[in-house]
């Protein structure tokens, strides 16, 4: 008997974490030059129940990208009910975090009209490329507050989350005219000297 209580309580552990929830950084393009706008998105997928909250520390290179704007998604607000969001930058660290404060059953209705499908988008961020380089965004943490129709809210403390790459620039770093000829210098002089002999 404890056997299969082991057994089972595994399989619901494993069957968990199978089907976590992922946010996704999805870029406008990878290839950017200096003065670009970056545009990111960071977009919920694979979604387990009625959405009504989120928050995220996305990590990036502040010497290469300057934080714009963010705007937030539709899908955690109704017209009539609305959402406290709200996001603060700090060296190389944006958190941004959205709740709904809808209480009654059909504001909760409403709000999973919105939600329809698998994935939906969070938030807009703009960046600015300051300079050269390859930039990543990433999470540095990130939960999902679930809270199905009727019944109580639960948290999602194991979001997966991917890696987004920025380029900046040229990928190959350009060697001067000046230096190029000092690098040849040194076989030129060997060749002289073998030809005299």
């Amino acid at each position: 008997m404890m056997f299969k209580t082991l057994f089972a309580a595994a399989a619901l552990f494993f069957a968990a974490q199978s089907q976590a929830t992922v946010i996704n950084i999805q870029l406008d393009k990878n290839q950017y030059e200096v003065g670009d706008t970056v545009k990111a998105e960071l977009w919920l997928s694979d979604i387990q129940d009625l959405v009504t909250g989120f928050d995220a520390s996305l990590l990036f290179n502040s010497k290469l990208l300057q934080l714009q704007n963010v705007s937030f998604g539709n899908s955690l607000s109704l017209p009539a009910v609305s959402s406290d969001r709200d996001f603060f930058a700090d060296n190389g660290e944006l958190m941004l975090w959205e709740l709904f404060f809808g209480f009654s059953t059909e504001d909760m209705t409403d709000l999973a009209a919105l939600q329809q499908g698998s994935s939906f988008r969070l938030a807009s961020i703009s960046f600015t490329a300051l300079k050269n380089g390859l930039a990543k965004l990433q999470l540095g943490s990130a939960s999902v507050v679930y809270e199905p129709v009727g019944q109580t809210p639960y948290f999602d403390m194991e979001v997966r989350t991917e890696l987004a790459q920025v380029q900046i620039g040229d990928q190959a770093t350009a060697v001067s005219a000046p230096a190029t000829a000092w690098l040849m210098l040194p076989a030129l002089l060997l060749m002289l000297r073998v030809r005299r002999r």
